[in-house]
């Protein structure tokens, strides 16, 4: 089994990112992910959100 990166998976099938993400978070695609990448694509997806006006306030705690 070889394990790709969502650019890879991406630019070979024509998908999105987006489908990519909602797919892992239905269950319909199995993601492999060490938890420094999840965090930095879960940072890298809020700054989009804030980015596009869809965050108004964050809380750091």
């Amino acid at each position: 089994m070889a394990i790709l990166k969502p650019k890879e998976i991406t630019e070979r099938s024509g998908v999105t990112v987006l489908i990519l993400q909602r797919g892992d978070n239905d269950g319909t695609l199995k993601a492999y992910c060490t938890p420094m990448l999840k965090v930095l694509f879960l940072m890298k997806q809020l700054l989009k959100e804030v980015m596009d006006n869809q965050v108004d306030t964050i809380f750091i705690t």
